[in-house]
């Protein structure tokens, strides 16, 4: 796991802890006011998608709570962005609306034929800068908001080059980039 900074941002404490679903978390908090996240990007997941294989969609989950949920302070999705293989972020954003929840639980992002608007090859896939990344927006009027990550995971739904034709796809949860 890595952060990078996003504008005018509060970090992530302990990034690392979302590479497994272990109840140990990433945590971002803020006190008044509004202000994103940092990003928290997973990366290296180590695919290994045949060459000449054609990816027909990607899946990125988040499993993740908020500490409050008001109509005052609370936590929201602000991106939610693929990373490709030459380390850029991506220009679509599959944020969900709405607010995170106080009970953890995956969010889904993308789907089984959804490729964030990127032509992909196998090569990228396989590549170690390839993943995604979240940025949460913490709003506060009254207490202290925190965002946890638990895990963040990614599927990649691929049909190998001439032969079976069956859609098929890897899973990979917990082999992220050490930061």
């Amino acid at each position: 796991m890595a952060t990078a900074s996003h504008g005018s941002s509060t970090n992530w404490s302990s990034a690392n802890n979302a590479k497994v679903s272990d109840s140990s978390y990433a945590t971002a908090a803020w006190v008044v006011g509004s202000k994103p996240t940092y990003y928290l990007k997973a990366t290296n997941f180590g695919f290994a998608i045949p060459a000449g294989a054609t990816i027909n969609g990607i899946v990125a989950e988040i499993q993740e709570k908020s500490s409050v949920d008001t109509t005052s302070d609370y936590c929201s999705e602000s991106h939610v962005i693929i990373i490709k293989s030459d380390g850029a972020l991506g220009t679509t954003d599959k944020k969900v609306a709405g607010h995170i929840s106080v009970t953890e639980s995956y969010v889904s992002h993308g789907g089984t034929t959804d490729l964030w608007d990127v032509v992909w090859t196998a090569e990228d896939i396989n590549d170690a800068d390839f993943g995604f990344a979240f940025v949460g927006a913490l709003t506060s009027v009254e207490d202290t908001v925190t965002v946890s990550v638990n895990h963040m995971r990614v599927t990649v739904y691929y049909t190998e080059a001439a032969g079976g034709g069956v859609p098929k796809h890897q899973d990979y949860y917990s082999r992220m980039r050490r930061a």
